[in-house]
Order: C-alpha cells, then sequence, then structure tokens
C-alpha cells in the first residue's frame, strides 16, 4: 500500500490540530533523511531500517526532499512520510530547518551526500539538540589520481566542510572508511563502519517468485544479469565489450536491471558490438532477487562502489558472482575472492575471461562458509547497530 507523503503546511496542521486537542503529538523516535525514493541501495537500507524500527515499537518519520522516484510503494506502513517538496535537493535546507522547528527530531540519520550536507548544514542553524547520524554510501573519489578529477573536488571541499558537524559519520565499508578519515577531515572515533541492511526476512520469499524473462531469451540456457542504474559509476560499457569478446564462442544472453539516462548510449554500443540481440534493458525490477536467483551468473562491472548491496544479494541468493575490484566494498564483500571472482576495473578481457570460467562450471551449492559470511549481512543485525549509535535501545520494545 502506497503512504501518501504529508507536505509541510499538512504537517504542521496535524501537529496544531493535536496540540489544540491536548493529544501527544506524535513525535519520532528518529527521522531518516534521504533526497528522493529513487530505486537504488541507500534508499533501500532506510527503507529496511525503517521497517525494523516500526515492528519494534518505534515512531519513524521519512522525509524526502522530493518525492519521486521507483521506490514510494515500498514506504512501510505506520511510517510518517514527508515531502519537503524541494525542486532541486541542494536548494531544500529552508524547507528542512521549518521540519526541525515543527518536529524537533531527537535523532536523525541522512543518507546520500547531497541530502548529509543539508543535514550537517541544518546543525549550523538549528539550536533544538539533537544527535545527527550521516551515512556515506559512496566512495568520495574513485580510483583515479586526484589530479584526474576535477568534477568532485567542490563536492569534496563540501564534504569536508560539513560532515564534521554530525556526532557520528556512517562508513558502509572499511576502506571507505579510511577514505572518509583522510578527505572529509572528520576524527577516527567518529567514525564507524556498519554494513548495509540487506537480509530481510521475506528474503527467501522474494528469492522464489516467479519472474517474467524478455521476449527472446531461452530461459533453459544460462544468462547473466546485472543489476543497478544505467550510470558511469556501473560502467556497463566493459561488461558489454567483454560479451563482444565472448561471442564467437559464448552468445550469453545478458538481462540489465535498472534504469537511467545511458539507456540509449548503452543500446547503441550494443548494437554496435554486435550482441544488441543478446542483451536486455528490463528497467527497473522490484524484485530482483528472483532473476538474480535464476541467472547463471551475476555481474557487477563498477568503476567504484562504496559497498555493493547487490553484491550481497546474489551471494545470498546461491548465484556466483563476477566483480571489478574497484574502490570501496568488493574485495571485503567477497573476501577477497573466496566468495566470488574479482578482476580488474576496466578490463573487459579479464572480465571476459572471468565469465567464460564462470559458464564452463556448474552452478555450485552455497558452502557452510558463505552462509556464515552472509549472517553479518541481516537486517535485524545491522539494525541493531544503528540502534547503539542512536542510543534507542531502551526504547525498543522486544
Amino acid at each position: 500500500m502506497k503512504i501518501a507523503p504529508l507536505t509541510l503546511a499538512a504537517l504542521a496542521r496535524q501537529i496544531n490540530s493535536q496540540t489544540n486537542s491536548q493529544a501527544n503529538p506524535t513525535k519520532p523516535d528518529v527521522t531518516l533523511f534521504i533526497a528522493t525514493l529513487y530505486s537504488g541501495g541507500a534508499e533501500r537500507v532506510l527503507l529496511n531500517l525503517a521497517t525494523s524500527y516500526i515492528a519494534r515499537g518505534l515512531n519513524v518519520d521519512l522525509v524526502v526532499a522530493k518525492y519521486y522516484g521507483a521506490l514510494r510503494d515500498q514506504v512501510p506502513e505506520g511510517c510518517r512520510l514527508i515531502t519537503l517538496g524541494a525542486s532541486r535537493v541542494m536548494l531544500c535546507l529552508p524547507a528542512y530547518l521549518k521540519y526541525l522547528r515543527l518536529v524537533k527530531p531527537p535523532r536523525v540519520i541522512s543518507s546520500v551526500e547531497n541530502t548529509n550536507i543539508i543535514a550537517c548544514l541544518a546543525k549550523l542553524f538549528f539550536t533544538h539538540r539533537y544527535r545527527l547520524v550521516t551515512r556515506v554510501d559512496n566512495a568520495l573519489l574513485d580510483s583515479r589520481p586526484f589530479w584526474q578529477q576535477g568534477g568532485r573536488l567542490p563536492w569534496v571541499a563540501l564534504i569536508f566542510a560539513t560532515f564534521r558537524l554530525s556526532d557520528f559519520v556512517i562508513s558502509i565499508s572499511g576502506g571507505l572508511k579510511d577514505q572518509i578519515i583522510k578527505y572529509a577531515g572528520v576524527r577516527s572515533n567518529k567514525v564507524v563502519r556498519i554494513y548495509n541492511p540487506i537480509i530481510s526476512p521475506n528474503f527467501m520469499a522474494k528469492m522464489g517468485a516467479e519472474i517474467a524473462l524478455p521476449e527472446g531469451l531461452d530461459a533453459k540456457q544460462p544468462w547473466l544479469v546485472a543489476v543497478g542504474r544505467l550510470h558511469p559509476q556501473k560502467d556497463y560499457p566493459t561488461l558489454l565489450r567483454a560479451l563482444a569478446r565472448l561471442k564467437p564462442k559464448h552468445a550469453v544472453p545478458l538481462v540489465i536491471l535498472g534504469e537511467g539516462d545511458l539507456k540509449p548510449a548503452l543500446t547503441a554500443l550494443a548494437a554496435d558490438l554486435g550482441i544488441a540481440e543478446q542483451v536486455f534493458f528490463m528497467g527497473y525490477q522490484p524484485n530482483p532477487l528472483a532473476y538474480m536467483h535464476r541467472a547463471r551468473g551475476f555481474v557487477l562491472s563498477s568503476a567504484w562502489e562504496g559497498f555493493g548491496n547487490v553484491l550481497v544479494e546474489a551471494l545470498a541468493t546461491g548465484t556466483p558472482v563476477i566483480s571489478t575490484n574497484c574502490p570501496f566494498g568488493p574485495a571485503e564483500l567477497l573476501a577477497n575472492g573466496e566468495f566470488g571472482t574479482l578482476v580488474p576495473v576496466g578490463d573487459d578481457a579479464a572480465l571476459a575471461a572471468a565469465i567464460e570460467q564462470l559458464l564452463q562450471q556448474p552452478k555450485p551449492a552455497m558452502s557452510q562458509a558463505l552462509k556464515t559470511h552472509l549472517k553479518q549481512f541481516e537486517i535485524e543485525t545491522i539494525a541493531d547497530k544503528y540502534l547503539e549509535i542512536l542510543e534507542l535501545k531502551a526504547l525498543v520494545k522486544d
């Protein structure tokens, strides 16, 4: 069921009505603040946390700068959803400050760079004391030399100027933690590594759900799946070139689940490489787990990551994984190659060789070592870690 969002005006009326009727206004135990409800990993993480905390009896506000995105129908029941109605996320500071004045939340978790910057700036202008925890979801800089990343440097400067205002900064991988300390100027005792909450109680049910494969894909033949937005970060051109290298021997189909502005360019590249008939762009799918489970292999070709939610999801479905060894996350999540194959970033020849090797082997059963490894990514395990940072454990109902 889709939750109807409240505007700030409607929120003010709700609070005034409760106050005038001498009822206790619903004050959130924790506010989750994010840019949009786009179908990304950061958005899913906050929705997973919201679901867990509501189930434990906590009051949760979910504040979005702009109310749009494919995850709008996945806001959990019992969550108060507020939209700031911003035209651009970086212009939502006045509206966000109004929310803070209306509600005075005791704790805020923000996620994604632009909303993190807004959340930190708000600490300068708002006198009410509250605990702010910012989540960093992606590498601040990629693997290229510092001087080649001019477009990122203004963002890093903003991050350096603002993130230190957080009470704690959550890093979602060890490598990213080192980068936050180095480039964001945050003291090491304020940076905490907490993995993303990925594996939910209904994971098995979602994994076994029916799927609709695209016309032209023979489900009896092995096929690969990739999941992620069509964005330069995911480096799909390298994956397409790897498939083209394999075509004379293996015309393996590839299903890509994700949306983004690069679809026309990627479609044209597939045609130029002569592999258009074996690449299927399926857009956003609400349940990628069912596709992962049925695929012969999962491939992540990213140039950089902060964590790599989809790697954990693919591993947990029992599907073999190939990933670039990009900063940061894949090597850590795959235990330096123990639970999947790592290849260099941008190396289509190495990626093609890894895919060929995967296709030559039967799909293995999940090992006990992998099952143990995956327990650290269960939603309740991670939700507990956030409760400790937020000093919320005393409020949770057993």
